[in-house]
């Protein structure tokens, strides 16, 4: 999880380097090409975030040393000049990604764990006989649709204070033990709170995240959900079951709208916080775990103490430290890039992938009082990456004034460019190899997975069962030219 940074802005420098640091990334960042190369050749990098339009260096000339000094390290730019030509030579390089400063910080996150896990798992294909000869000093990209997907990095989307100072309180609880309480209304984003807690702690990936959503389990099953049962503990249990606490041992267990839970389960759960020991339904000895504990809720907690609905002991003990995530409309400087991430999340889903919001759509956005929050949010957005009309978004919302402009901004051409010169290049070799991917994969000089990450980032399908299909219009089918 060590990442490298090379920026001449300071600032730019300063906010990618939080934004990484924020999702468990160490970072090591300068604004010297050299200082970085020394750096690499002196310890390992997963990754490096290099931006290329640097004053007095070759920012590609830099990129170039550093594959030749630590060829296992991911390149990603971030630059403030992107151009088509920087581009097309990205797709040549064999560069992991390509941002454009500063919209994509977050997306850009979300890359660089994506680089961190695809390293990992370069190491596993590299000693297996089966895959290494298929290895060509590309980066390995993520497991093929096949296989079971590794969930998305935790990502809290927003620039403003008040969510900056949550990620702030993570980043200092996450690598201890401590037992962590979320407050907050529903779809303040809790359970992406605890994922990201999770996630840093160092209990990830080995040991897994075990959500228990306490309102949704019937009161008369939630013990044996969170404990486990013996076979014959009880009519029906024809066999022995482990509880939630037993699958995350060595992992973490979330306790989601724990307000809810009985007052029974709530001595029994007091113990396992304090001595991490429990005993199953109908078993005689205790079971020994060692899980990390969130709990979550948007109930008021103080109220429920006066009137003994929760034990003021565990209150305490979960309270050891308190997280509070605002409401959305606290922070309205934050829904255009909320907006913008799940647009580009669902938009290429409902075949809109230039989907965009005007202006007036976004500053009634910003104007709303969202009581459902993040989540009801993120379903408006889906809603409108379906219909791609922008009326479906302003239902239920006051309208615009008149003659306020609904005009589309532009896409960035030369980010887009870059996209859409890959998905030409990996297409007109997929149609040569009369679309055998692992024959593609050769001929592009990358790795079978590297292929497989691309066409389902990219949502690359093969023609139908006569091969008489043509690709998109905009593809050449002989040449990366982007028409």
């Amino acid at each position: 999880m060590r990442a490298l940074i090379l920026d001449d802005d300071a600032i730019a420098r300063e906010q990618t380097a939080n934004t990484l640091r924020a999702v468990g990334v160490q970072v090591v960042g300068s604004d010297s090409g050299q200082a970085v190369l020394a750096a690499a050749a002196s310890a390992a990098f997963a990754v490096a975030v290099v931006e290329t339009a640097l004053p007095g260096e070759l920012g590609w000339d830099i990129i170039h040393r550093l594959q030749r000094i630590s060829p296992d390290t991911a390149v990603i730019i971030y630059t403030s000049q992107p151009s088509m030509e920087s581009c097309i030579r990205a797709i040549r390089k064999r560069i992991f990604d390509y941002f454009k400063k500063p919209e994509d910080l977050q997306l850009l996150a979300a890359a660089v764990l994506e680089a961190m896990k695809t390293d990992r798992r370069a190491a596993a294909e590299q000693i297996n006989p089966r895959t290494a000869s298929a290895r060509s000093g590309a980066r390995p990209m993520p497991r093929s649709s096949g296989e079971r997907p590794s969930p998305s990095p935790a990502l809290l989307i927003g620039r403003s204070p008040s969510i900056e100072g949550v990620r702030q309180a993570i980043a200092l609880v996450a690598p201890t033990n401590m037992t962590v309480f979320l407050r907050g209304e529903s779809g303040t984003g809790k359970d992406v709170a605890a994922r990201l807690i999770h996630e840093i702690s160092g209990r990830a990936p080995n040991g897994p995240l075990v959500k228990v959503n306490c309102p949704a389990v019937p009161e008369a099953l939630l013990e044996s959900e969170m404990f486990g049962h013996e076979a014959g503990a009880f009519t029906g249990a024809d066999r022995e079951k482990p509880g939630r606490f037993e699958i995350g041992d060595g992992g973490t267990v979330f306790l989601d709208e724990i307000g809810e839970m009985p007052p029974g389960l709530q001595v029994k759960l007091l113990q396992v916080i304090e001595h991490k020991r429990f005993t199953r339904l109908g078993a005689k000895k205790s079971t020994q775990v060692d899980v990390r504990i969130i709990a979550a809720t948007n109930a008021p907690l103080e109220s429920m103490l006066e009137t003994g609905r929760f034990r003021r002991d565990l209150f305490y003990r979960l309270n050891e430290f308190s997280i509070e995530l605002p409401p959305l409309r606290q922070r309205p400087e934050d829904i255009p890039l909320l907006a913008a991430h799940f647009l580009s999340r669902y938009a290429a889903d409902f075949g809109h992938p230039d989907l965009l919001l005007s202006k007036p759509v976004l500053e009634r956005l910003r104007q709303d009082a969202w009581p459902g929050n993040v989540r009801e949010l993120e379903a408006v957005i889906r809603r409108y990456a379906l219909s791609a009309r922008e009326d479906s978004i302003l239902n239920g919302l006051d309208r615009p004034r008149a003659g306020e402009s609904q005009t589309l901004a532009a896409p960035s051409s030369s980010v887009d460019a870059f996209r859409q010169s890959e998905m030409a290049l990996i297409t007109a070799a997929l149609i040569d190899a009369r679309w055998n991917r692992r024959k593609a994969a050769k001929s592009l000089g990358v790795t079978y997975s590297a292929l497989r990450y691309r066409l389902d980032k990219y949502d690359i399908t093969p023609p139908g069962p006569d091969g008489s299909a043509p690709p998109p219009l905009w593809f050449s089918p002989h040449a990366s030219e982007v028409l």
